[in-house]
């Protein structure tokens, strides 16, 4: 660029597109799931699931994915198929009822990169790899009790502008 106007090189990296996690990103991901659930840890006298989760052992098994933005992980999915070994009340509950489907087990976005785009990258991205390999898409979503309830949940209009339904 002209001077006193900086090139290409000074502007912000975009938004790289999510792909399969790196065995070396389990920490990171460990990182963004601290920042995410510490708040549940006095509320439900524990740390949750998602705190005490093996991301080395998910990652191995081809279940995270992750997404970076200057260099640093921005976010996280943790998915897989029917066929997985899961140990959720969630899981069982759609493989009791769906002989095939792709399950999205959580999705963390780091508060500072959240409003981006970034849950709808991975949610398209999660849909994109299930279409041709399964005939149904499941997740557990989390609602706000607090919101009024003569306004419609943001979580589920979503989730709902993506096809999911509630079940």
């Amino acid at each position: 660029g002209r001077a006193g106007h900086p090139g290409p090189a000074a502007a912000a990296q975009p938004l790289m597109a999510p792909r399969p996690a790196r065995p070396g990103e389990a920490e990171a991901i460990r990182a963004l799931v601290r920042g995410a659930y510490a708040a549940w840890v006095p509320a439900v006298g524990r740390e949750p699931a998602p705190m005490t989760d093996d991301y080395a052992a998910r990652i191995a098994a081809g279940q995270a994915w992750v997404a970076e933005r200057d260099g640093t992980l921005a976010g996280f999915m943790i998915g897989c198929g029917s066929q997985c070994e899961h140990d959720s009340s969630n899981f069982r509950w759609f493989r009791e009822r769906h002989e095939r489907f792709f399950y999205i087990d959580r999705i963390v976005v780091a508060s500072r990169r959240r409003g981006g785009g970034l849950g709808r990258a991975f949610y398209a991205d999660a849909q994109s790899y299930a279409e041709l390999r399964y005939p149904n898409i499941a997740c557990e979503v989390f609602l706000d009790a607090a919101i009024d309830a003569a306004v419609p949940d943001p979580a589920l209009l979503f989730h709902g502008s993506f096809g999911f339904r509630e079940v």
